[in-house]
C-alpha cells in the first residue's frame, strides 16, 4: 500500500468504513468480495483508453459491486486507474456517490480528483453542497491549487450552471471562502465560449462571490479573452458596482488591471451609454458618429430626465439633445463644468451660444464639420 495510507489509525478507520460499506444491506443480501473486485477492476481499467470505456465497465458491474466501488476508490494504487474508477462510479452511481463518497474520500483520498467533484455536482440540489464541495476544499488544503484549473475544465465539460454550483457551495456551513475560490477559478480560467454562454444572472452570481483582492485577475482575464461585442452586461455591471468606472474611480485595484483592459471597459461603458441615449432610427446617424469617438470621451452625464447628453472630453465638453432639430454645443472646460452644476429645467438652460466654442447644426455635411472641429479641439 502506498505511503499516504501508512498511518495505522487511518488504516484501521479505512478498514472499518470499507467493512461497513460491504456489509450494508444490498439487494439479495449478498456481500461483495472487496479484494477480488479491486483486483478485477484494476486489471480491466488498465486496458481502457478513455473515460467512456471506463463508464461502460462500471455500468456493467452488479449494483452491489457499484456501491462497494465507492469505498474502494482510495485503494487503487495506480493514479490513472483510480481516476477512471472515480469518474466512472460518479457517473453511473451519481446519487449514491454524492450521498456517501465525498466525506469518505476527503479523509483518505489524497490524489487529485477534480473530475470526481465535477461529476458529483451535476443534478444535485444546493442543499447537498456540503459533502460535494468538501472534496474541493481538501484539494486546496493539501496545497494542490493547481488542480483548480482541472476542476474548472471538468465543470465546463459537464456544462454545469456556474452560479448554482458556487452559490450551493456558499450555502454550505463554513464554505463561503471555498465558494469564492471556485467563482474565482471559473472566471479567471474559463475560455471565451464558456464565458459567453453564461446567462446574466449566473455570471452576476459568480462575480458577487469573488474575493476583493482577486477582482483584478478576474477582470484582466474576462475582458482580455472576449471581444467588445461579447462583453456581457452582467460583467460590465459587476465591474462598475465593485470597482467604479475605470477613468474616474479611486479604487486602487484599477492599478492592478492592465491599461488595455481598463480602456476596453471604459469604451464599452461609453458605447452602452450612447446606445441608450441615441436609441431610435432617427438618431442612428448621430449614434454612429459619436460611437467612433467613444475612446476619447472621459465621462458622460444625462440631464433633463435623459433628454440632454453631456460628453466630457477633458479639454472641452459637448452637449447633444435627444430630440432632432437641436444643435450640438461645444464648450470650454470651465463653462462645461458650470453647466454640469446648473439645475436645467429646459434645453435652453444648457444652450449658451455666447460662451460656446461652437454651435453645430445637424444639417448636410455636419459629420465632416464635426470631425474637423473635434480634431482641432483634441489637438489644441
Amino acid at each position: 500500500m502506498s505511503a499516504p495510507y501508512a498511518e495505522p489509525r487511518r488504516l484501521a478507520e479505512l478498514a472499518q468504513r470499507l467493512a461497513a460499506i460491504a456489509a450494508a444491506p444490498l439487494p439479495g443480501n449478498r456481500s461483495v468480495d472487496l479484494r477480488a473486485l479491486l483486483r478485477r477492476l484494476t486489471e480491466r481499467l488498465r486496458t481502457v483508453i478513455d473515460d467512456d470505456a471506463a463508464v461502460e465497465i462500471v455500468a456493467g458491474l452488479d449494483p452491489r459491486e457499484q456501491r462497494a466501488l465507492v469505498g474502494l476508490i482510495p485503494l487503487f494504487e495506480d493514479d490513472a486507474v483510480a481516476r477512471l474508477a472515480a469518474l466512472a462510479v460518479a457517473r453511473v452511481q451519481r446519487r449514491q456517490f454524492s450521498a456517501m463518497a465525498p466525506q469518505f474520500l476527503i479523509r483518505h483520498y489524497r490524489r487529485p480528483f477534480a473530475q470526481i467533484a465535477a461529476a458529483a455536482f451535476v443534478d444535485i440540489p444546493p442543499a447537498e453542497a456540503t459533502a460535494r464541495l468538501r472534496m474541493v476544499a481538501s484539494v486546496r488544503r493539501n496545497g494542490l491549487e493547481g488542480q483548480e484549473r482541472e476542476l474548472v475544465n471538468a465543470l465546463m465539460r459537464e456544462e454545469v450552471a456556474w452560479r448554482r454550483v458556487c452559490e450551493g457551495v456558499g450555502a454550505a456551513p463554513g464554505q463561503s471562502e471555498l465558494a469564492s475560490a471556485l467563482a474565482f477559478a471559473l472566471l479567471s480560467a474559463a475560455d471565451s465560449r464558456h464565458l459567453v454562454s453564461q446567462p446574466y444572472d449566473d455570471l452576476q452570481g459568480c462575480f458577487r462571490l469573488v474575493a476583493r483582492d482577486e477582482w483584478p485577475r478576474v477582470v484582466n482575464h474576462y475582458f482580455s479573452v472576449l471581444g467588445p461585442v461579447q462583453f456581457s452586461e452582467a460583467a460590465l455591471d459587476a465591474v462598475v458596482r465593485e470597482l467604479g468606472p475605470p477613468r474616474t474611480s479611486r479604487d486602487p485595484r484599477w492599478g492592478q488591471i492592465s491599461a488595455e483592459v481598463a480602456d476596453r471597459i471604459h469604451e464599452e461603458l461609453i458605447q452602452r451609454s450612447l446606445r441608450k441615449f441615441f436609441a431610435g432610427q432617427e438618431n442612428h446617424e448621430r449614434l454612429s458618429f459619436w460611437s467612433s469617438w467613444a475612446s476619447r470621451i472621459r465621462r458622460v452625464y444625462e440631464r433633463l430626465e435623459g433628454s440632454a447628453y453631456l460628453m466630457d472630453f477633458g479639454k472641452f465638453g459637448v452637449i447633444e439633445f435627444r430630440d432632432v432639430g437641436n444643435a450640438a454645443y461645444f464648450y470650454p472646460p470651465d463653462e462645461f463644468a458650470r453647466l454640469l452644476q446648473v439645475r436645467a429645467t429646459s434645453p435652453s438652460s444648457l444652450k449658451v451660444p455666447s460662451r460656446a466654442l461652437e454651435r453645430l447644426r445637424h444639417s448636410q455635411g455636419w459629420r465632416e464639420k464635426c470631425r474637423q472641429l473635434l480634431w482641432s479641439l483634441v489637438q489644441a
